[in-house]
């Protein structure tokens, strides 16, 4: 199963930087390695339902 960024990366994205870098060969561009997502809650520390909505959030 792919990932709907992985999914938009390689069917609009590619092809609009080959066209803007004139390449032909998709080995040529860029690649998605590594994509994180990081989120501060730091207010959890003072009470744990700040955790459970910033998890909410995030999923």
């Amino acid at each position: 199963m792919t990932a709907r960024l992985q999914e938009r990366y390689e069917n609009e994205i590619l092809p609009a930087l080959a066209e803007k870098f004139g390449r032909s060969n998709r080995l040529s561009l860029p690649r998605l390695e590594k994509i994180s997502v990081n989120m501060g809650v730091g207010s959890a520390i003072q009470e744990k339902k700040h955790l459970e909505m910033a998890v909410a959030a995030l999923a």
